[in-house]
């Protein structure tokens, strides 16, 4: 699980999870800064590692304000929950469009 956040221990010349979070509540406005920190979505077969949404909680409060609360949610069914709302999106897409 370490990969995700230091992808740089194998030689990956690429920003960690945290990382890459960070620079994109960095960049937003305050009220957005603290929509996007109560809402962080975690999904896909990698938050099946134990404590990730704590490791990805802990490592996000360093970024920020204190007074900004922080919400991390694990999908339901992180396998498949992706597709499942892809799914959706599709058939939403393809039933208002007539197509």
């Amino acid at each position: 699980a370490e990969l995700l956040f230091k992808p740089y221990i194998i030689g990956v010349e690429q920003a960690g999870i945290i990382e890459i979070i960070s620079q994109i509540i960095k960049n937003m406005k305050l009220e957005t800064k603290i929509s996007l920190a109560k809402n962080i979505f975690i999904t896909g077969g990698n938050t099946y590692y134990p404590f990730l949404k704590e490791r990805v909680y802990h490592d996000i409060r360093s970024y920020l304000p204190v007074d900004i609360d922080i919400n991390v949610m694990k999908a339901e069914n992180p396998v498949l929950d992706a597709w499942k709302g892809a799914r959706l999106f599709f058939n939403d897409t393809y039933n208002s469009n007539g197509i």
